[in-house]
């Protein structure tokens, strides 16, 4: 069956990781903001990591909020909404695209491909995508926050194909191997394709699956092109 269409992970993939030593950082920046330890508070927010990605607060003041209660310190609106601010602005620097991806999004659309994204993040990247320049180039974007859950779960992959008017078996899923990511979309039928960029920083310590994945691979996106002509 043939390829109509391709769906991307975020970070890693379009974009370049979020790297450890520049998110610690944030969190330590957001705990001197908030007058909180910064063990404590990364703790916290580790801690409260699935329900920020899932929807499980309305906004990412009510989150911070929780983990103030959590840690015993009466949340002051204005610390919160400056932490807020230093939250919004390290994602917004963060979504610059790799140095292919708009170029290999744009080839992939003037095959007739459609696009789709699924991405595992917080409240702030729905709220900044219409900023990217992915936006126009991708059909649906699907983001944990706003969907529900994360991945692997199978309902992510089947809901992208539905937006798309597509089945599972005519779509390339491509990712770096976060979460179970791949196996998730091979689950479904998908074609699932690792990018591992050499030299690529990533944020998490370590992605099994990516280690270990047997499938199709690429070393930058521009080599998905070999994958779909």
């Amino acid at each position: 069956m043939s390829i109509r269409a391709v769906v991307f992970d975020l970070y890693g993939m379009l974009t370049e990781d979020l790297g450890r030593d520049g998110y610690d950082a944030l969190l330590r920046q957001m705990a001197a903001v908030l007058l909180l330890s910064a063990d404590g508070f990364s703790a916290a927010w580790c801690q409260v990591g699935r329900r920020l990605t899932t929807g499980g607060f309305a906004t990412l003041e009510e989150g911070l909020t929780h983990i103030c209660n959590v840690l015993g310190t009466q949340a002051d609106a204005e610390r919160i909404e400056a932490a807020v601010e230093l939250r919004v602005g390290y994602i917004r620097a963060n979504l610059c695209p790799r140095d292919d991806a708009v170029e290999t999004l744009t080839r992939l659309k003037s095959l007739g491909l459609k696009i789709a994204l699924i991405s595992d993040c917080g409240l702030e990247v729905p709220m900044l995508w219409s900023e990217t320049p992915f936006a126009p180039l991708v059909d649906t974007a699907l983001f944990s926050s706003r969907e529900g859950l994360c991945k692997p779960a199978a309902v992510l992959y089947l809901r992208a194909c539905e937006r798309l008017g597509v089945l599972p078996e005519e779509c390339l899923y491509v990712g770096d191997g976060n979460g179970q990511e791949l196996s998730g979309a091979k689950a479904v039928g998908m074609t699932a394709v690792l990018i591992a960029v050499p030299g690529a920083v990533h944020y998490d310590y370590g992605r099994l699956e990516a280690a270990s994945w047997q499938g199709p691979r690429v070393a930058a996106l521009s080599d998905l092109m070999n994958l779909v002509d």
